[in-house]
């Protein structure tokens, strides 16, 4: 949660209630939304505008596009599969290690759905995934949980971070305030514009129980 928030300090509340309460606070980044696609393209340095539009172009003109996952039947396994892949090819599990994991994800990406708040979208070259991302919609902001790249794919082209580019233009249109990229410090947020700002991460234990 974010320092300050209404829900850090109902945790402070229980902590004077008598619970327990570690913290861990770190720092998530989020691009603040402007009112057009232009205005963002702004924000952005002369070096990684150009550089971001001309491999966005390249990928069209290769017949790149993005669907909805309500739209290419590609859903939270496919997604799985996709991240598992990759970061396999670095010698890591994913976050996808545990079949419990990814029961709650089916179950998850189900729920959220059903409200309208998922958002799981793929780029396909012909009938083949480059890269996916998984998002939630809440309030005025997206939240872009996480990400996948095909290692097989297009890679000079960079997929996964012009499918988030194209995310972010479609937040903009959508008239939400914020692309949150959440937590961890990769170049590529600063690169797209995203600022970091503090949060908390609290494990509570009721009194006598831990």
């Amino acid at each position: 949660t974010p320092l300050y928030s209404s829900a850090a300090s109902d945790v402070y509340k229980r902590q004077e209630k008598g619970c327990r309460v570690v913290e861990r606070r770190s720092w998530c980044y989020r691009v603040r939304l402007p009112a057009s696609w232009e205005e963002y393209l702004e924000t952005l340095s002369r070096p990684t505008r150009r550089r971001l539009l001309q491999k966005a172009r390249r990928l069209l003109e290769l017949g790149a596009r993005a669907d909805h996952a309500d739209a290419c039947g590609h859903g939270v396994d496919d997604f799985a599969a996709l991240h598992t892949n990759q970061w396999a090819r670095r010698g890591q599990s994913g976050a996808f290690a545990s079949p419990g994991t990814l029961r709650f994800h089916r179950l998850l990406a189900e729920a959220l759905a059903a409200r309208g708040w998922l958002d799981l979208w793929w780029l396909k070259v012909g009938e083949t995934l480059q890269a996916a991302v998984y998002d939630f919609r809440f309030g005025r902001s997206v939240y872009s949980y996480l990400s996948a790249v095909n290692p097989d794919g297009l890679l000079r082209l960079s997929p996964g971070l012009v499918l988030t580019l194209w995310r972010i233009r479609a937040a903009i249109e959508d008239g939400y305030a914020d692309y949150d990229l959440l937590r961890g410090d990769e170049p590529y947020k600063e690169s797209l514009g995203a600022q970091p700002y503090p949060t908390s991460t609290y494990l509570v234990g009721r009194p006598g129980r831990w």
